[in-house]
């Protein structure tokens, strides 16, 4: 009964960690998708307002690519097991 225990605690770890990691890939794709679209206003802007438009939007980009990372990297530390005990 103790193994047939410690196997699905082992597997249910092993999903979470996984989930997490689909998790960050999930924003890594969102941020890769609003940094494409600022390239493209910047590679296509016809007037300087148009420019300046782009800038924002790869502002957001890049602060959801560095939110995903934040939130993998703290949901990784709870799910890593302290080694003190």
């Amino acid at each position: 009964m103790n193994d047939d225990t410690t196997l699905r605690d082992d597997l249910a770890r092993e999903r979470t960690v996984m989930a997490n990691e689909r998790t960050l890939l999930s924003y890594s794709r969102t941020a890769l998708g609003v940094i494409a679209v600022a390239l493209f206003i910047f590679k296509f802007a016809s007037y300087p307002t148009d420019l300046l438009s782009g800038v924002p939007v790869l502002i957001f980009g890049v602060g959801v690519w560095l939110w995903g990372i934040y939130r993998y990297r703290k949901a990784a530390t709870k799910l890593t097991p302290d080694e003190a005990e």
